[in-house]
């Protein structure tokens, strides 16, 4: 199976904000996807910021205890840097309306 390449992702659409279907988007822009389109319901914009904030926190004070211990030299998934790219790439849609999404 072929694996998807980040750079080819055009537009990701969150239909409800739990941590496990939303914590990697930011990851897109670490890995050089500069051009999502990422739909989120109305009204979601400051609970993402928060959870992203908190993984990139989380896995950025992971990486560092797994760099003291070993060898190798890990990177975090993604920085606030992108955290900060993801959130002015959200489009927020109202809820419980039925919307059309063309590509831009």
């Amino acid at each position: 199976m072929n694996k998807v390449k980040a750079r080819s992702i055009e537009m990701v659409v969150v239909g409800h904000n739990h941590c496990d279907h939303i914590a990697l988007i930011p990851m897109l822009f670490a890995r050089g996807n500069t051009d999502v389109r990422i739909i989120v319901p109305k009204n979601s914009t400051s609970i993402n910021r928060e959870m992203w904030l908190d993984c990139c926190y989380i896995n950025t004070r992971d990486i560092e205890a797994l760099n003291r211990k070993g060898d190798k030299s890990y990177t975090p998934l993604y920085t606030e840097y992108e955290v900060e790219q993801a959130l002015s790439h959200i489009e927020e849609i109202p809820v419980g309306e039925v919307v059309t999404l063309m590509k831009m």
